[in-house]
């Protein structure tokens, strides 16, 4: 089934696409629909993209346009492209609130580094979070299929895909 997500596009960085796929394949044996959909907070429409394409330096003969922006999708961290030009984007929610970053916790980086196990990963975050650590699932990461249904090259139409994605042990 990885094929439908992920191809092998040569137009891409190859690591894009294997973080990608394999974002995807590993979810794919438990895909997660919650009962109650996740509504995160999400910006409206804005000129921010267009705005910051303004400050790119685009090669001769080359040209750069915005395909997707808010409300469509948010807080991107991997995407790929199926063979009909849909794209899926794992967003996350939880960076801070359930998965860190260790410059902000230099205290957590020895037990970060010794850890071998997802056993060990959560020991340490129990460790270090005591009666917080219930506040790391709160916040969801998930999959948003993103498409442009009209042909016109720029995004309009976005659903979740998969969603639920707040396990502790869960990562971006």
């Amino acid at each position: 089934m990885s094929h439908v997500f992920c191809p092998k596009l040569s137009l891409h960085p190859r690591s894009v696409l294997l973080t990608a796929a394999v974002c995807i394949i590993s979810i794919l044996p438990r895909l997660a629909f919650s009962e109650t959909p996740y509504t995160p907070a999400i910006a409206e429409a804005s000129k921010e993209g267009e705005q910051a394409i303004q400050g790119f330096r685009v090669p001769e003969g080359m040209q750069v346009s915005l395909f997707a922006a808010e409300p469509l999708l948010a807080n991107p961290v991997a995407f790929c492209i199926d063979e009909q030009g849909r794209f899926y984007v794992a967003e996350t929610f939880r960076q801070g609130k359930g998965v860190e970053d260790n410059r902000g916790h230099m205290d957590w980086l020895h037990d970060d580094l010794a850890a071998e196990t997802i056993e060990d990963r959560l020991a340490y975050f129990r460790k270090h979070l005591k009666d917080k650590i219930n506040d790391y699932a709160r916040e969801h990461d998930r999959i948003r299929l993103v498409e442009d249904r009209d042909g016109d090259g720029t995004a309009d139409h976005a659903s979740v895909f998969a969603d639920g994605f707040n396990n502790i042990e869960d990562g971006t």
